[in-house]
């Protein structure tokens, strides 16, 4: 299968997250997000955008150190957001019709 799941998730306030009901399964290679209805919906890239520097865990602006790609779908944009942690940026979620996405 070339595609991964995440789920909807909501934040407790403390850094632990719990699992709503949606789910969203994206290309490995972002070419398309499967949705609603086992649709699929093609995405294009927009721009990816570097927050902080990678030597240090936060920044001077206190900032977590990230990178959002951005790529638009039907309706929406999918904003893709990676965190450095601590030695490799990974995947940390995934914004689609404002709903969080997590793996």
């Amino acid at each position: 299968m070339t595609e991964f799941k995440l789920r909807q998730t909501f934040s407790n306030g403390y850094n632990d997250y719990c699992y709503g009901p949606k789910v969203l399964k994206i290309d490995k290679d972002f070419k398309y997000i499967i949705y609603y209805d086992n649709v699929k919906i093609p995405l294009t890239y927009i721009s990816n955008t570097r927050f902080g520097n990678s030597e240090y865990e936060t920044d001077i602006a206190c900032r977590d150190v990230e990178t959002h790609t951005i790529f638009r779908a039907d309706h929406d944009d999918l904003v893709v957001i990676r965190r450095y942690n601590g030695n490799r940026i990974t995947l940390d979620r995934i914004d689609f019709l404002n709903i969080e996405f997590r793996p």
